[in-house]
């Protein structure tokens, strides 16, 4: 399922230490390139995370047609992982990568 440019949406999954269930959020992305692209042109961007007292551990799963990304974990402070979620656990360069991969 493609993703319309004018309503990006990411699934954000909750990942707690201590608790089994995890839910999803749906968010809308006004970012650019590279990530507004990687959001169009995949079936799925999903930021998995888990808060601890002073950062948030988290890390990005990228799948489209039958590939599938899944980056090496960041810490990211609760402020930038609030203000742009995507954009501080998926590094333009590594986003710039896999977005390169989907036009293989």
């Amino acid at each position: 399922m493609k993703i319309l440019n004018t309503a990006i949406i990411l699934a954000l999954t909750l990942l707690y230490s201590n608790l089994s269930q995890a839910t999803e959020e749906k968010i809308y992305s006004a970012m650019g390139y590279p990530y507004q692209l990687l959001l169009t042109r995949t079936e799925s961007v999903k930021i998995i995370y888990s808060e601890n007292n002073d950062n948030i551990a988290c890390k990005v799963e990228v799948s489209w047609a039958d590939k599938y990304v899944l980056t090496e974990p960041t810490q990211v402070s609760h402020k930038n992982f609030n203000e742009k979620p995507l954009a501080n656990c998926l590094p333009r360069k590594t986003a710039k990568s896999i977005l390169s991969q989907t036009f293989e």
